[in-house]
C-alpha cells in the first residue's frame, strides 16, 4: 500500500475557502487604517499582515496557486463587502472619529489594489513579510504616521 503525504497543501476548494475566510479580516483591518488618521496604525498594519500571508501549495500538483486563483477567492468573493467594513469599523471605533473625506468608493479602489499585490506576491513565494506589507501600505497611502 502506498501512503502519499502532503505536507501544508490543500485542495482547490479548501484553499479557496481559505483565502475568503482570511479576506475580511484583512479587509476590516484595512478599513480601521482608511478613515481613522489618528487611531492605532501601527496595531491596524501588522494586523493586515497577520490576518493573511501565507497560502498553501494546491495537494496533487505541487504548485502555488496563480495569482488570478488567489485573487478571486480574495478579492473576488468580496468585492460587495465593502461598505459594511468601513461601517463595522467605525462601529468597532469609539476612540477616534473618521475623516470626513473618506468614501466607499476611494476605499474599494485601496482594497483592490491591496489584493492585486497581495495575490501577485502570494503566488510566487507563498508568503509575504511584514516588512513587504508595511511598504505596500505605505505605497496606497496607509502610512503609520499621519500629519
Amino acid at each position: 500500500m502506498k501512503r502519499l503525504v502532503y505536507g501544508m497543501s490543500m485542495k482547490r476548494k479548501e484553499l479557496g475557502d481559505y483565502i475568503d475566510n482570511h479576506t475580511w479580516q484583512v479587509i476590516v483591518a484595512l478599513a480601521q487604517l482608511y478613515p481613522f488618521p489618528h487611531g492605532n496604525r501601527v496595531h491596524w498594519r501588522k494586523e493586515v499582515w497577520e490576518k493573511f500571508s501565507k497560502v498553501y501549495i494546491l495537494n496533487k500538483s505541487d504548485k502555488l496557486p496563480n495569482a488570478d486563483f488567489i485573487y478571486s477567492n480574495s478579492w473576488g468573493r468580496n468585492t460587495g463587502e465593502i461598505g459594511n467594513a468601513l461601517q463595522y469599523a467605525k462601529d468597532k471605533e469609539s476612540d477616534y472619529t473618521p475623516q470626513e473625506h473618506a468614501t466607499v468608493d476611494e476605499f474599494w479602489f485601496i482594497v483592490q489594489d491591496y489584493f492585486l499585490w497581495l495575490s501577485d506576491k502570494l503566488s510566487q513565494n507563498s508568503t509575504v513579510t511584514l516588512a513587504e506589507v508595511k511598504d505596500e501600505l505605505d505605497r496606497l497611502g496607509l502610512t503609520e504616521v499621519v500629519d
